[in-house]
């Protein structure tokens, strides 16, 4: 008896180590997505990346928790910045708190259970869009540009507006992206395809 329990206890184990390394791996894959996605449009080849960012976002603390949506979101602002298309240094903390914001907000809520099958999950969709919305419009467009960074106003408009509306699009159109692609990752994640 004692035999097997350790037996049962060893696979349980192995099982968990296996599956821990299999979410390294997922955080990895979407931390350099979030990369490439940025490297994109330094090429041109895509303008609204921000999209894509935040969809890579909510897919990582959705289907591999929220460790890795927190280190992928604080790495691509980084990451951004480092291959040279990211907004200034003084900006990235702001968007560092909308990611983490978004994370947090999709892991309290999205995972909840909560009469139709997807109600928990279009819900986090719109107060996480929302909250990160706010963190970055009050952040940057009225904290960091007019007290901080002391931009001519041209540039201090055009930054402010970057960090209004249109990032409550972006999050919205990400996050609902997200939706149509989890549950198809979420069964090939379980199923051990990927």
């Amino acid at each position: 008896m004692a035999v097997e329990k350790q037996k049962k206890g060893n696979q349980n184990y192995e099982q968990q180590q296996g599956k821990n390394t299999l979410d390294y791996a997922h955080s990895g894959f979407y931390c350099f997505a979030c990369g490439i996605t940025s490297g994109y449009r330094l090429l041109g080849k895509y303008h609204n990346y921000g999209s894509v960012v935040n969809m890579l976002l909510v897919v990582s603390v959705m289907t591999c928790g929220m460790m890795s949506g927190l280190c992928a979101a604080v790495i691509s602002p980084v990451m951004a910045k480092l291959i040279g298309i990211g907004p200034l240094w003084s900006l990235i903390p702001f968007i560092i708190a909308g990611n983490i914001t978004l994370i947090l907000t999709w892991h309290s809520i999205g995972n909840r259970h909560w009469g139709h099958k997807h109600t928990a999950q279009i819900i986090a969709l719109v107060v996480a869009a929302t909250s990160k919305f706010l963190i970055l419009y009050i952040g940057v467009a009225q904290i960091a540009v007019p007290l901080l960074l002391g931009l001519p106003e041209p540039q201090a408009s055009v930054i402010s507006n970057m960090f209004s509306i249109p990032q409550l699009l972006t999050a919205l159109l990400g996050g609902g992206v997200a939706l149509l692609v989890l549950s198809p990752l979420k069964k090939a994640f379980e199923g051990g395809r990927w």
